[in-house]
C-alpha cells in the first residue's frame, strides 16, 4: 500500500550530468505522537526512501535541509553523521561558562526533545534550564 502522505516540496538535485536526486519535503506534524516531530521541521525522502540518521524517524530544520542539499551538490552523498542518542527526557550536562582551576562547571538538566542537526552539521538537543529558558546545545559540548 503507497504511503498516503503528500509531499509539500519536492527539489531535484543534478551535480556533474549525473541522475538526477529527488528529494521529498514532508511536514513532521504527519507524524504526530513521534518524538522530534515539531512545527517547522521536515522530513525527509530521497530517491523514493526515507532518510534517517541513527533513528527511525529524522526530522530536520531549514538549516538541516539544506545542509544535506550542500553535501550533495559537493559529491559527499548523504553521509551525515550520525543523530546521537538522545531522546526527550535525557539526562545531560549543560557547560554554564563558569570553571573552577581551569575546569569548566556543569548544570545538569534534561533534554525537552530529540537533536537536530545544525546548519553547521553539527548535532543540537534543546534544553532548558531554571530562569534561562530553553536554549539548543551542541551535542559535542555537553559534559560526561
Amino acid at each position: 500500500m503507497a504511503d498516503p502522505r503528500k509531499a509539500m516540496q519536492t527539489i531535484m538535485l543534478k551535480n556533474d550530468g549525473r541522475t538526477a536526486i529527488k528529494i521529498e519535503l514532508f511536514c513532521a506534524s504527519s507524524w504526530p505522537g513521534s518524538s522530534g516531530a515539531r512545527r517547522g521541521l521536515v522530513r525527509l525522502r530521497v530517491d523514493r526512501r526515507w532518510f534517517q540518521a541513527g533513528t527511525k524517524y529524522t526530522f530536520f530544520n531549514a538549516d538541516g535541509v539544506a545542509l544535506l542539499m550542500g553535501a550533495i551538490l559537493a559529491g559527499k552523498g548523504l553521509e551525515l553523521a550520525q543523530a546521537p542518542d538522545l531522546p526527550r527526557g535525557s539526562r545531560v550536562r549543560v557547560p554554564n561558562g563558569n570553571a573552577v582551576a581551569g575546569q569548566p562547571l556543569y548544570d545538569k538538566t534534561r533534554t525537552v526533545a530529540d537533536p537536530i542537526m545544525g546548519i553547521d552539521g553539527r548535532w543540537y538537543v534543546p534544553v532548558t534550564l531554571f530562569g534561562q529558558g530553553t536554549f539548543h546545545v551542541p551535542v559535542d559540548e555537553l559534559g560526561e
